[in-house]
C-alpha cells in the first residue's frame, strides 16, 4: 500500500474532525481504491464536514459499489453541504438506478438541497430527469431555477425549448441569463427570435449571454458587437 494512502487512512481515524476531513478529501486526490470502505464508514461520521468529506473522497473514486450507501446517506442527511458532496457522488458513479431517489430531493424543503440536485442530475439523459427540470423552471427559488435552466442546457434537451423561452421574460436577470445561456447550449434553431428578442433586455449580463448563445448556434458573426 502506498504510504500516503496509508498515512491518511490512519488520519481519517482520528480525533480531530478537521483531520479527518482532510485525510478524506486527500484519500479521494489519491483515488485510493483501499479508501472505499473507510470512507463509505465516513459517511456515518458524526461530523457533517467529515460526511461531506468522505462523499467528495467517493466522487473521485467513482466506485459502484458505494452508490448503495451513499443512497443511505442522501436520505439520513438534510444539511445542503453535506447534501451537495452526496449528490454529486451519485452523478459521478452514474447508476441510473439512482435517479428516482435524487428526482424526490426536487421536492425537498430547503432550496439549496433542490438547486443541488439539479445540478447533479446534468449526469444523467433520462426523459424523467428532464421532465423534473422542466418542472423545477417554476420554483418559488431563483437559485433553483437557474441550476435546472443550466442542467437542462448541459443536457441538451431540446423538450425544454418552449419552457426556457418562457423563463426569458422572469424578473430576475440571472435567471434570465441562464435561460439564454441554456438555450444557447441546446443550439435549436427555434430559439433565436426569442434571444434575438433578448438583445433588448435591461440588463447587459443577459445581453451579453444572448450574444454569446446567438454566435455559437451561428445565428451572429463572432465579430459582432451589439
Amino acid at each position: 500500500m502506498d504510504k500516503k494512502v496509508e498515512w491518511h487512512l490512519k488520519r481519517l481515524q482520528g480525533r480531530s474532525a478537521q483531520t479527518r476531513y482532510a485525510s478524506a478529501v486527500a484519500l479521494g486526490k489519491l483515488e485510493a481504491k483501499e479508501a472505499l470502505e473507510p470512507l463509505i464508514a465516513a459517511l456515518q461520521d458524526p461530523d457533517i464536514t467529515v460526511r461531506a468529506g468522505a462523499a467528495y473522497g467517493l466522487e473521485r473514486l467513482r466506485d459502484s459499489r458505494a452508490s448503495a450507501p451513499l443512497l443511505t446517506a442522501l436520505q439520513a442527511n438534510n444539511d445542503p453541504f453535506v447534501h451537495f458532496h452526496i449528490s454529486m457522488a451519485l452523478a459521478e458513479i452514474r447508476n441510473v438506478q439512482d435517479v428516482e431517489p435524487l428526482l424526490a430531493r426536487l421536492q425537498d424543503s430547503d432550496p439549496e438541497v433542490r438547486a443541488y440536485t439539479a445540478q447533479a442530475l446534468c449526469a444523467f439523459r433520462d426523459e424523467r430527469v428532464v421532465l423534473s427540470l422542466i418542472e423545477a423552471l417554476r420554483d418559488e427559488n431563483t437559485f433553483v431555477i437557474r441550476c435546472a435552466a443550466q442542467t437542462l442546457g448541459t443536457l441538451g434537451a431540446t423538450q425544454a425549448l418552449e419552457p426556457l423561452i418562457a423563463t426569458l421574460q422572469h424578473p430576475v436577470y440571472d435567471v434570465r441569463e441562464s435561460a439564454a445561456s441554456a438555450l444557447g447550449e441546446i443550439g435549436d434553431a427555434r430559439a433565436v427570435p426569442a434571444l434575438m428578442a433578448t438583445l433588448q433586455d435591461s440588463a447587459d449580463c443577459v445581453r451579453d449571454t444572448a450574444v454569446f448563445a446567438l454566435k455559437r448556434m451561428g445565428f451572429l458573426s463572432p465579430n459582432t458587437e451589439v
